[in-house]
């Protein structure tokens, strides 16, 4: 019986020992072991937590054409580094007088964004500058931009080609369409007849009159 008794005893401890020891090595395996091959990511994050999720720019790798959004609330990061759309807000689809359909010319600073180019300056071709106002109208009243026409021409409705001369104190405008037009013209002088000769040649200043000479 004593025998048994110190027998299970002895195994009691072995057991026990033995656990004591794997323990131990176990815990002396985990301080002195190389981390998880996940560590060197988890230590990242945790230093730079804006990277890790997605958050790269900055003002560093942000040009200035460009413009920092969607900040990150951990750190001076950003997610998104796009064209500045509320400075430059012309692109070859949109540089167009809404009115005449005449396009215009893109300007100024430029920045490239998914195959379009954005630019500051919308602005109408040179050629596109006239008024047209007072004595003038467009020569073609759908060929304009911003309201500034390429070409003026004396008011057809005002001024006219004066064969006979102009009246006298008649009002002058020129185009290079037309050349010189006047307010008022002087009457077409009406002829004699076939075989009628005019009195005129005889007296100045008289109403025309026509006779037939004797034969």
């Amino acid at each position: 019986m004593k025998k048994s008794y110190f027998i299970f005893l002895l195994a009691f401890l072995v057991f026990h020992l033995n656990a004591f020891l794997t323990f131990n090595a176990l815990a002396g395996v985990y301080f002195i072991s190389k981390p998880d091959t996940n560590y060197d990511y988890i230590v990242k994050k945790y230093e730079k937590p804006c990277q890790a999720t997605g958050y790269f720019f900055s003002t560093l790798n942000c040009p200035t054409n460009k413009k920092l959004s969607v900040k990150c609330p951990d750190g001076d990061f950003y997610r998104l580094c796009s064209c500045d759309l509320e400075t430059l807000k012309y692109n070859a689809t949109n540089c167009v007088d809404e009115t005449s359909g005449v396009k215009k010319l893109l300007s100024g600073i430029s920045c490239d964004e998914n195959g379009v180019s954005y630019y500051e300056k919308c602005t109408c071709p040179e050629e596109y500058s006239l008024s047209c106002t007072g004595d003038f109208v467009p020569r073609n009243k759908v060929d304009y931009c911003d309201n500034k026409y390429s070409l003026c021409v004396c008011d057809p409705n005002k001024f006219f080609k004066c064969d006979n001369g102009p009246e006298v104190n008649a009002k002058e405008c020129f185009d290079e369409i037309n050349g010189t037009m006047y307010s008022n013209c002087k009457a077409k002088k009406v002829g004699c007849g076939d075989g009628e000769v005019s009195l005129e040649t005889y007296w100045c200043n008289q109403a025309l009159k026509c006779f037939i000479p004797s034969l």
